[in-house]
């Protein structure tokens, strides 16, 4: 299918196309961003003794003020990046967190980020 954009938007095989050309040319939004959030609310909603869920809650409760990462490890993490998603919808990660737990309230955010993603690239 892939293959089937090329020959329409008349590229070859052989050229070098980023992802970011081939979104801006077809009008496709990034699909990670859904899959991110979407992600987000599964957890949010998932059994409270399962661990990615507590291990979930315990980084958007804040980590301990003497916790620091070790020399070399990234910056971003998976919830900055979930923030810079939601930045567009006007949420938070509590307030994220408390609207997940509704699934057609949450299938609105994803689709409104989706929304927005897609008008960003």
């Amino acid at each position: 299918m892939l293959f089937y954009f090329y020959v329409a938007l008349a590229w070859t095989y052989t050229a070098h196309v980023t992802n970011e050309e081939v979104r801006r040319r077809t009008g496709q939004p990034p699909a990670i961003v859904s899959r991110r959030l979407r992600l987000f609310g599964h957890i949010t909603r998932a059994d409270p003794s399962q661990d990615h869920f507590r291990a979930l809650q315990a980084a958007i409760n804040r980590l301990p003020t003497d916790w620091r990462r070790r020399i070399g490890r990234p910056r971003q993490t998976w919830l900055r990046t979930i923030e810079s998603d939601l930045q567009p919808t006007n949420l938070g990660l509590n307030s994220a967190w408390l609207r997940a737990q509704d699934r057609s309230k949450w299938r609105s955010v994803v689709e409104t980020a989706m929304l927005t993603a897609g008008r960003a690239t």
